[in-house]
């Protein structure tokens, strides 16, 4: 992937509700590479819980949502391993055979855990 001007930051619901000082935080590493930051207000959780509780068509409709608020073709950087595969690996897995497959593989595709996207994305030292 190129370098970008502008990402994503998927704020996870822990992170929003216990420690937002640290997504503040991973946002400011972001800005300070270089990045314009974008942060979606209406985001939601990435569908975990309903998932590992094995309520697909829950999860599916959590996912949905997130296709239409991250709906530009932008890196989405994730501050969680735990979300970022949820969002990267599962959601391809939950949506196929359905009509959203091919949105899912696509959203999936633009899904990085922070450190992932600092060291592989930005080349940071």
């Amino acid at each position: 992937m190129d370098r970008p001007d502008r990402v994503y930051f998927f704020g996870t619901c822990l992170m929003d509700l216990l420690f937002p000082q640290a997504g503040l935080a991973a946002m400011r590493l972001l800005r300070d590479a270089g990045m314009e930051v974008l942060y979606p207000q209406d985001q939601t959780c990435c569908g975990q819980p309903a998932h590992h509780a094995g309520h697909w068509r829950q999860a599916r409709a959590v996912l949905r949502r997130q296709f239409e608020v991250f709906a530009q073709d932008l890196p989405l950087i994730v501050p969680s391993a735990s979300c970022a595969a949820l969002l990267r690996r599962d959601a391809p897995r939950l949506f196929a055979g359905q009509p959203e497959e091919a949105r899912a593989r696509a959203f999936a595709g633009r899904v990085y855990e922070l450190s992932e996207f600092l060291f592989r994305v930005l080349d940071w030292p």
